[in-house]
């Protein structure tokens, strides 16, 4: 028996940023949109992946990003289920997987909202110097405002990440499609270019976070 897997030229994202501390706006939105299309990809297979951080996502060569280790990935079937055991990263876990509810595709999602924060700030929205610390604050704590830390954000990153990790599963983005064109929607929006088209995109974007 052997397994084949695809061999991708490039570094992974915690040493993209471990070298760079946060990314341009430009390229965060592009990482993030691609990472989103490929979790709405695997969710649709029925996998989620549950332990989605920038050291199992991988920037290629030529700049796109590609999500690896599956390792811990759940089947959306009953008996591949782990009752009691929390798997994962805790700085980058939704609450229901620190709680040991158990994670569907809108915990991977909020995993993604934290990886966005990260690249566009080059903080963690959850800091704690212990993982008692950091998980108190994954379940009870709002972090600062991305556009806080960093004045040149646009206000509606702001929006994009607080729906990403809302607290309460129901409140974030349902599905990857929907994130993957809220962040295509900002990148139009603050693309040089014609005004006509970012005022639209931003209108777009405002009519889906309301």
């Amino acid at each position: 028996p052997y397994i084949v897997l695809e061999y991708v030229s490039g570094v992974s994202l915690q040493r993209v940023l471990a070298r760079e501390k946060k990314l341009p706006l430009s390229k965060t939105l592009k990482l993030a949109e691609e990472l989103a299309d490929a979790l709405d990809y695997a969710h649709a297979q029925g996998v989620v992946h549950r332990d989605i951080k920038p050291a199992n996502i991988l920037v290629t060569e030529d700049g796109h990003a590609k999500i690896a280790d599956f390792g811990i990935a759940k089947l959306n079937l009953a008996h591949f289920t782990i009752p009691g055991k929390v798997l994962g990263t805790p700085a980058y876990m939704a609450p229901e997987q620190l709680s040991g509810e158990g994670a569907d595709r809108r915990s991977d999602l909020f995993s993604l909202g934290v990886i966005l924060y990260v690249m566009v700030t080059g903080h963690s929205p959850f800091p704690g110097s212990s993982a008692t610390t950091v998980c108190f604050k994954v379940a009870n704590r709002d972090p600062v405002a991305a556009s806080a830390l960093d004045m040149t954000l646009p206000p509606q990153i702001d929006a994009v990440i607080a729906r990403a990790i809302a607290k309460n599963p129901d409140e974030r983005y349902q599905n990857g499609a929907e994130l993957a064109e809220d962040l295509r929607l900002l990148q139009q929006a603050y693309k040089p270019g014609s005004t006509t088209t970012s005022m639209q995109a931003i209108a777009a974007l405002t009519t889906n976070l309301n």
